[in-house]
């Protein structure tokens, strides 16, 4: 979020991290990110991006 607010941009997006491989869950996963964006001081909208496993 540094780098997104020293070069003003309008909105990043990031994927939903931990969800998989880190063997916590998408819920718990979405709750720690959303934590820590909300600390952050930005103008920038996030957006994140859940990803479903093809069938």
């Amino acid at each position: 979020m540094e780098i997104v607010n020293k070069h003003n941009y309008n909105s990043i997006v990031f994927p939903l991290i931990g969800s998989g491989s880190g063997n916590r869950g998408k819920e718990w996963s979405l709750k720690i990110m959303l934590e820590a964006f909300n600390q952050i001081e930005s103008n920038a909208k996030v957006i994140i991006v859940k990803y479903k496993k093809s069938s």
